[in-house]
């Protein structure tokens, strides 16, 4: 038996016309063929993003309408026809978010399978992804890099006809459970503190206004790995500080040479205390700290092959 599977076709109930060639003493031979292709209203179909739109960025909801006979769907969004490299997933439900699409103008094919007598149905749909282009792009770090502490300033490009910039950083695409900077406005930087050190995924999305709408940009990155440097064990990071004389104790970070610690009213701030290159120990005592319950913004640096690391921490000032 010969195969081949074409993908895209229509689903509308319209003629497809299929031609065969085959090889025949040097010359292609055609057999025609006629078919009536599937017609879509027996399955769920998309009906937001409009098929053949550009998408509004890299995160987008699909909705679609529940198929005659349909008890259950499965969405795969892909760089190719059928392709599920960028999203697959089983759904009882009518809509589904995919998260990290490309922002490069790429073609994006969509393809709606619909449960129906026990046969997975598919529809197809394509779509164009959005330029990047039209918001802030991250310059820094470069995106898919390891970051190099737990304190890390993000910078981006102006996009063109940007208005406003918000950054938000979390354990999830598009969370923000480590960072929310807020409406920066034409701000083209933010510092996002307090982020994990476990070598952990860190999702980061720029929104940027265009024409009133917040268009997004995803990226990814490797969180530093607190094994790499000094982290402090003691006071635990979060807690109430005990007065205004505190000693911070730390575990010898992997190849670090020497530590220095820094304590400030702001992040990386040193207006309370700067210890200086410390060499290897790994205790110092903070004096004359406040005490009327404000934060205090802890930063432990240490020098691993020349360049000094760091890890960030936060406190409340004690009574």
């Amino acid at each position: 038996m010969r195969t081949a599977t074409a993908n895209g076709l229509p689903t509308n109930g319209s003629t497809v016309y299929v031609t065969l060639y085959s090889v025949i003493g040097g010359a292609w031979v055609p057999n025609a063929y006629t078919y009536t292709t599937f017609n879509g209203a027996a399955g769920g179909v998309i009906t937001t993003p409009t098929s053949g739109s550009t998408l509004s960025g890299s995160s987008v909801t699909f909705n679609w309408t529940a198929g005659a006979g349909a008890s259950a769907y499965w969405l795969v969004v892909g760089s190719t026809a059928g392709g599920t490299n960028y999203y697959s997933s089983e759904l009882s439900g009518l809509t589904a978010t995919v998260n990290a699409l490309p922002t490069n103008g790429s073609t994006i094919y969509a393809t709606l399978y619909s449960l129906i007598g026990g046969a997975w149905v598919p529809n197809a749909y394509t779509y164009t992804a959005v330029s990047a282009a039209a918001g802030g792009i991250i310059t820094a770090p470069t995106p898919s890099s390891t970051l190099s502490g737990s304190s890390v300033t993000f910078n981006w490009t102006a996009g063109a006809g940007a208005s406003a910039y918000w950054l938000v950083v979390g354990s999830t695409a598009g969370g923000d459970d480590y960072y929310s900077s807020g409406n920066l406005g034409n701000v083209q930087t933010a510092t996002a503190n307090g982020l994990p050190t476990n070598g952990s995924t860190v999702y980061v999305t720029l929104y940027s206004v265009i024409g009133g709408a917040w268009v997004p940009n995803a990226y990814t990155y490797t969180a530093f790995s607190g094994a790499a440097g000094g982290v402090i064990t003691t006071p635990t990071s979060g807690s109430t500080l005990s007065g205004s004389s505190v000693t911070f104790g730390w575990t010898a970070g992997a190849g670090a040479s020497a530590y220095w610690l820094v304590v400030g009213s702001t992040a990386g701030g040193d207006d309370y205390y700067s210890s200086g290159n410390l060499g290897l120990a790994q205790t110092t005592t903070v004096s004359s700290l406040p005490a009327n319950g404000s934060t205090i913004y802890v930063t432990l640096y240490s020098d691993v092959g020349g360049q000094w690391l760091n890890n960030a921490y936060t406190y409340v000032s004690g009574p």
